[in-house]
């Protein structure tokens, strides 16, 4: 008896999956032998003090999310068609596996390992728009205020030396990445959450690594975008949600948070998916 196309194409794509996050789990590992090595070089540079675990009980403060699992997973099981039992019966397997992996390797990688790239890339980011742009402003003004006084054009020879002067103090004083996550992307997070993540956010540890913890999300939001829109979104929150189980509780406990969340969509998958 044949069936659908579109079974065995989500059979397919759920190996896929499955696939992409082993290679994922190896990108993890060459990663973190990189942050091994850069925190040896810059000690100071990406302390972690988040290897905790907060115990069960901090795992089930956290039920609106399964909750909410459980209303999204049912909600896409009665969207998607019937499925043979055969079929059903090895999507759950896969989907078990894939739950943990990724409630595994996701958390280790988005709230602790990319982290720290991400804060390289936002100190690098802030340079460049900052201190590297006003550099160049600068030696394009000098040179513009030579010519100028060589040319004997003193009123743009003036104009140029001003520019200077700006470019210098841009050098010295612009953050201009800093101010974009300080003034944008915080304040965002604060009132789409409700006020939720305020101990996150307001609390006075590295604000460079919570910069980098906002950009590592937005990486892990992205990596599902298979799920489209509504699963981008979703991932985006979720993610939110990890970071301060993370923060306040210890990077387990994000992990257990997680791995729950991910088998109960699974489990609610398998059990209401209609079969024929």
């Amino acid at each position: 008896m044949s069936y659908p196309t579109f079974l065995s194409d989500e059979l397919s794509q759920q190996k896929a999956i499955l696939y992409n996050q082993v290679i994922n789990i190896g990108i993890l590992i060459v990663a973190g032998l990189g942050v091994g090595v850069f925190t040896y070089i810059f000690p100071a540079f990406f302390r972690y003090p988040y290897f905790n675990w907060g115990g069960w009980e901090s795992v089930w403060r956290f039920w609106p999310m399964f909750a909410w699992g459980v209303i999204v997973a049912t909600l896409l099981t009665f969207l998607n068609g019937p499925i043979c039992v055969s079929e059903n019966n090895k999507l759950l397997q896969y989907r078990l596996l894939s739950s943990v992996l990724a409630g595994v390797w996701e958390e280790l990688g988005f709230r602790w390992i990319f982290i720290c790239y991400s804060m390289i890339f936002v100190v690098l980011g802030n340079w460049i728009f900052g201190a590297g742009l006003g550099w160049v402003l600068m030696i394009g003004f000098a040179f513009a205020t030579v010519t100028s006084l060589s040319q004997r054009k003193f009123l743009f020879a003036v104009l140029a030396a001003i520019g200077v002067a700006i470019a210098i103090w841009f050098a010295q004083n612009a953050n201009i990445v800093y101010w974009f996550y300080e003034n944008v992307l915080v304040v965002i997070i604060h009132f789409t959450t409700f006020d939720q993540m305020d101990s996150v956010l307001n609390n006075q540890h590295d604000r460079i690594f919570l910069f980098g913890a906002i950009l590592a999300n937005a990486w892990f939001r992205d990596g599902h975008k298979y799920q489209g829109p509504l699963g981008v979104i979703n991932s985006w929150y979720c993610g939110l949600v990890l970071l301060y189980a993370t923060v306040t509780y210890g990077v387990i406990t994000a992990i257990a948070v997680h791995t729950i969340y991910d088998l109960i969509h699974s489990i609610i998958y398998f059990v209401f998916r209609k079969t024929k």
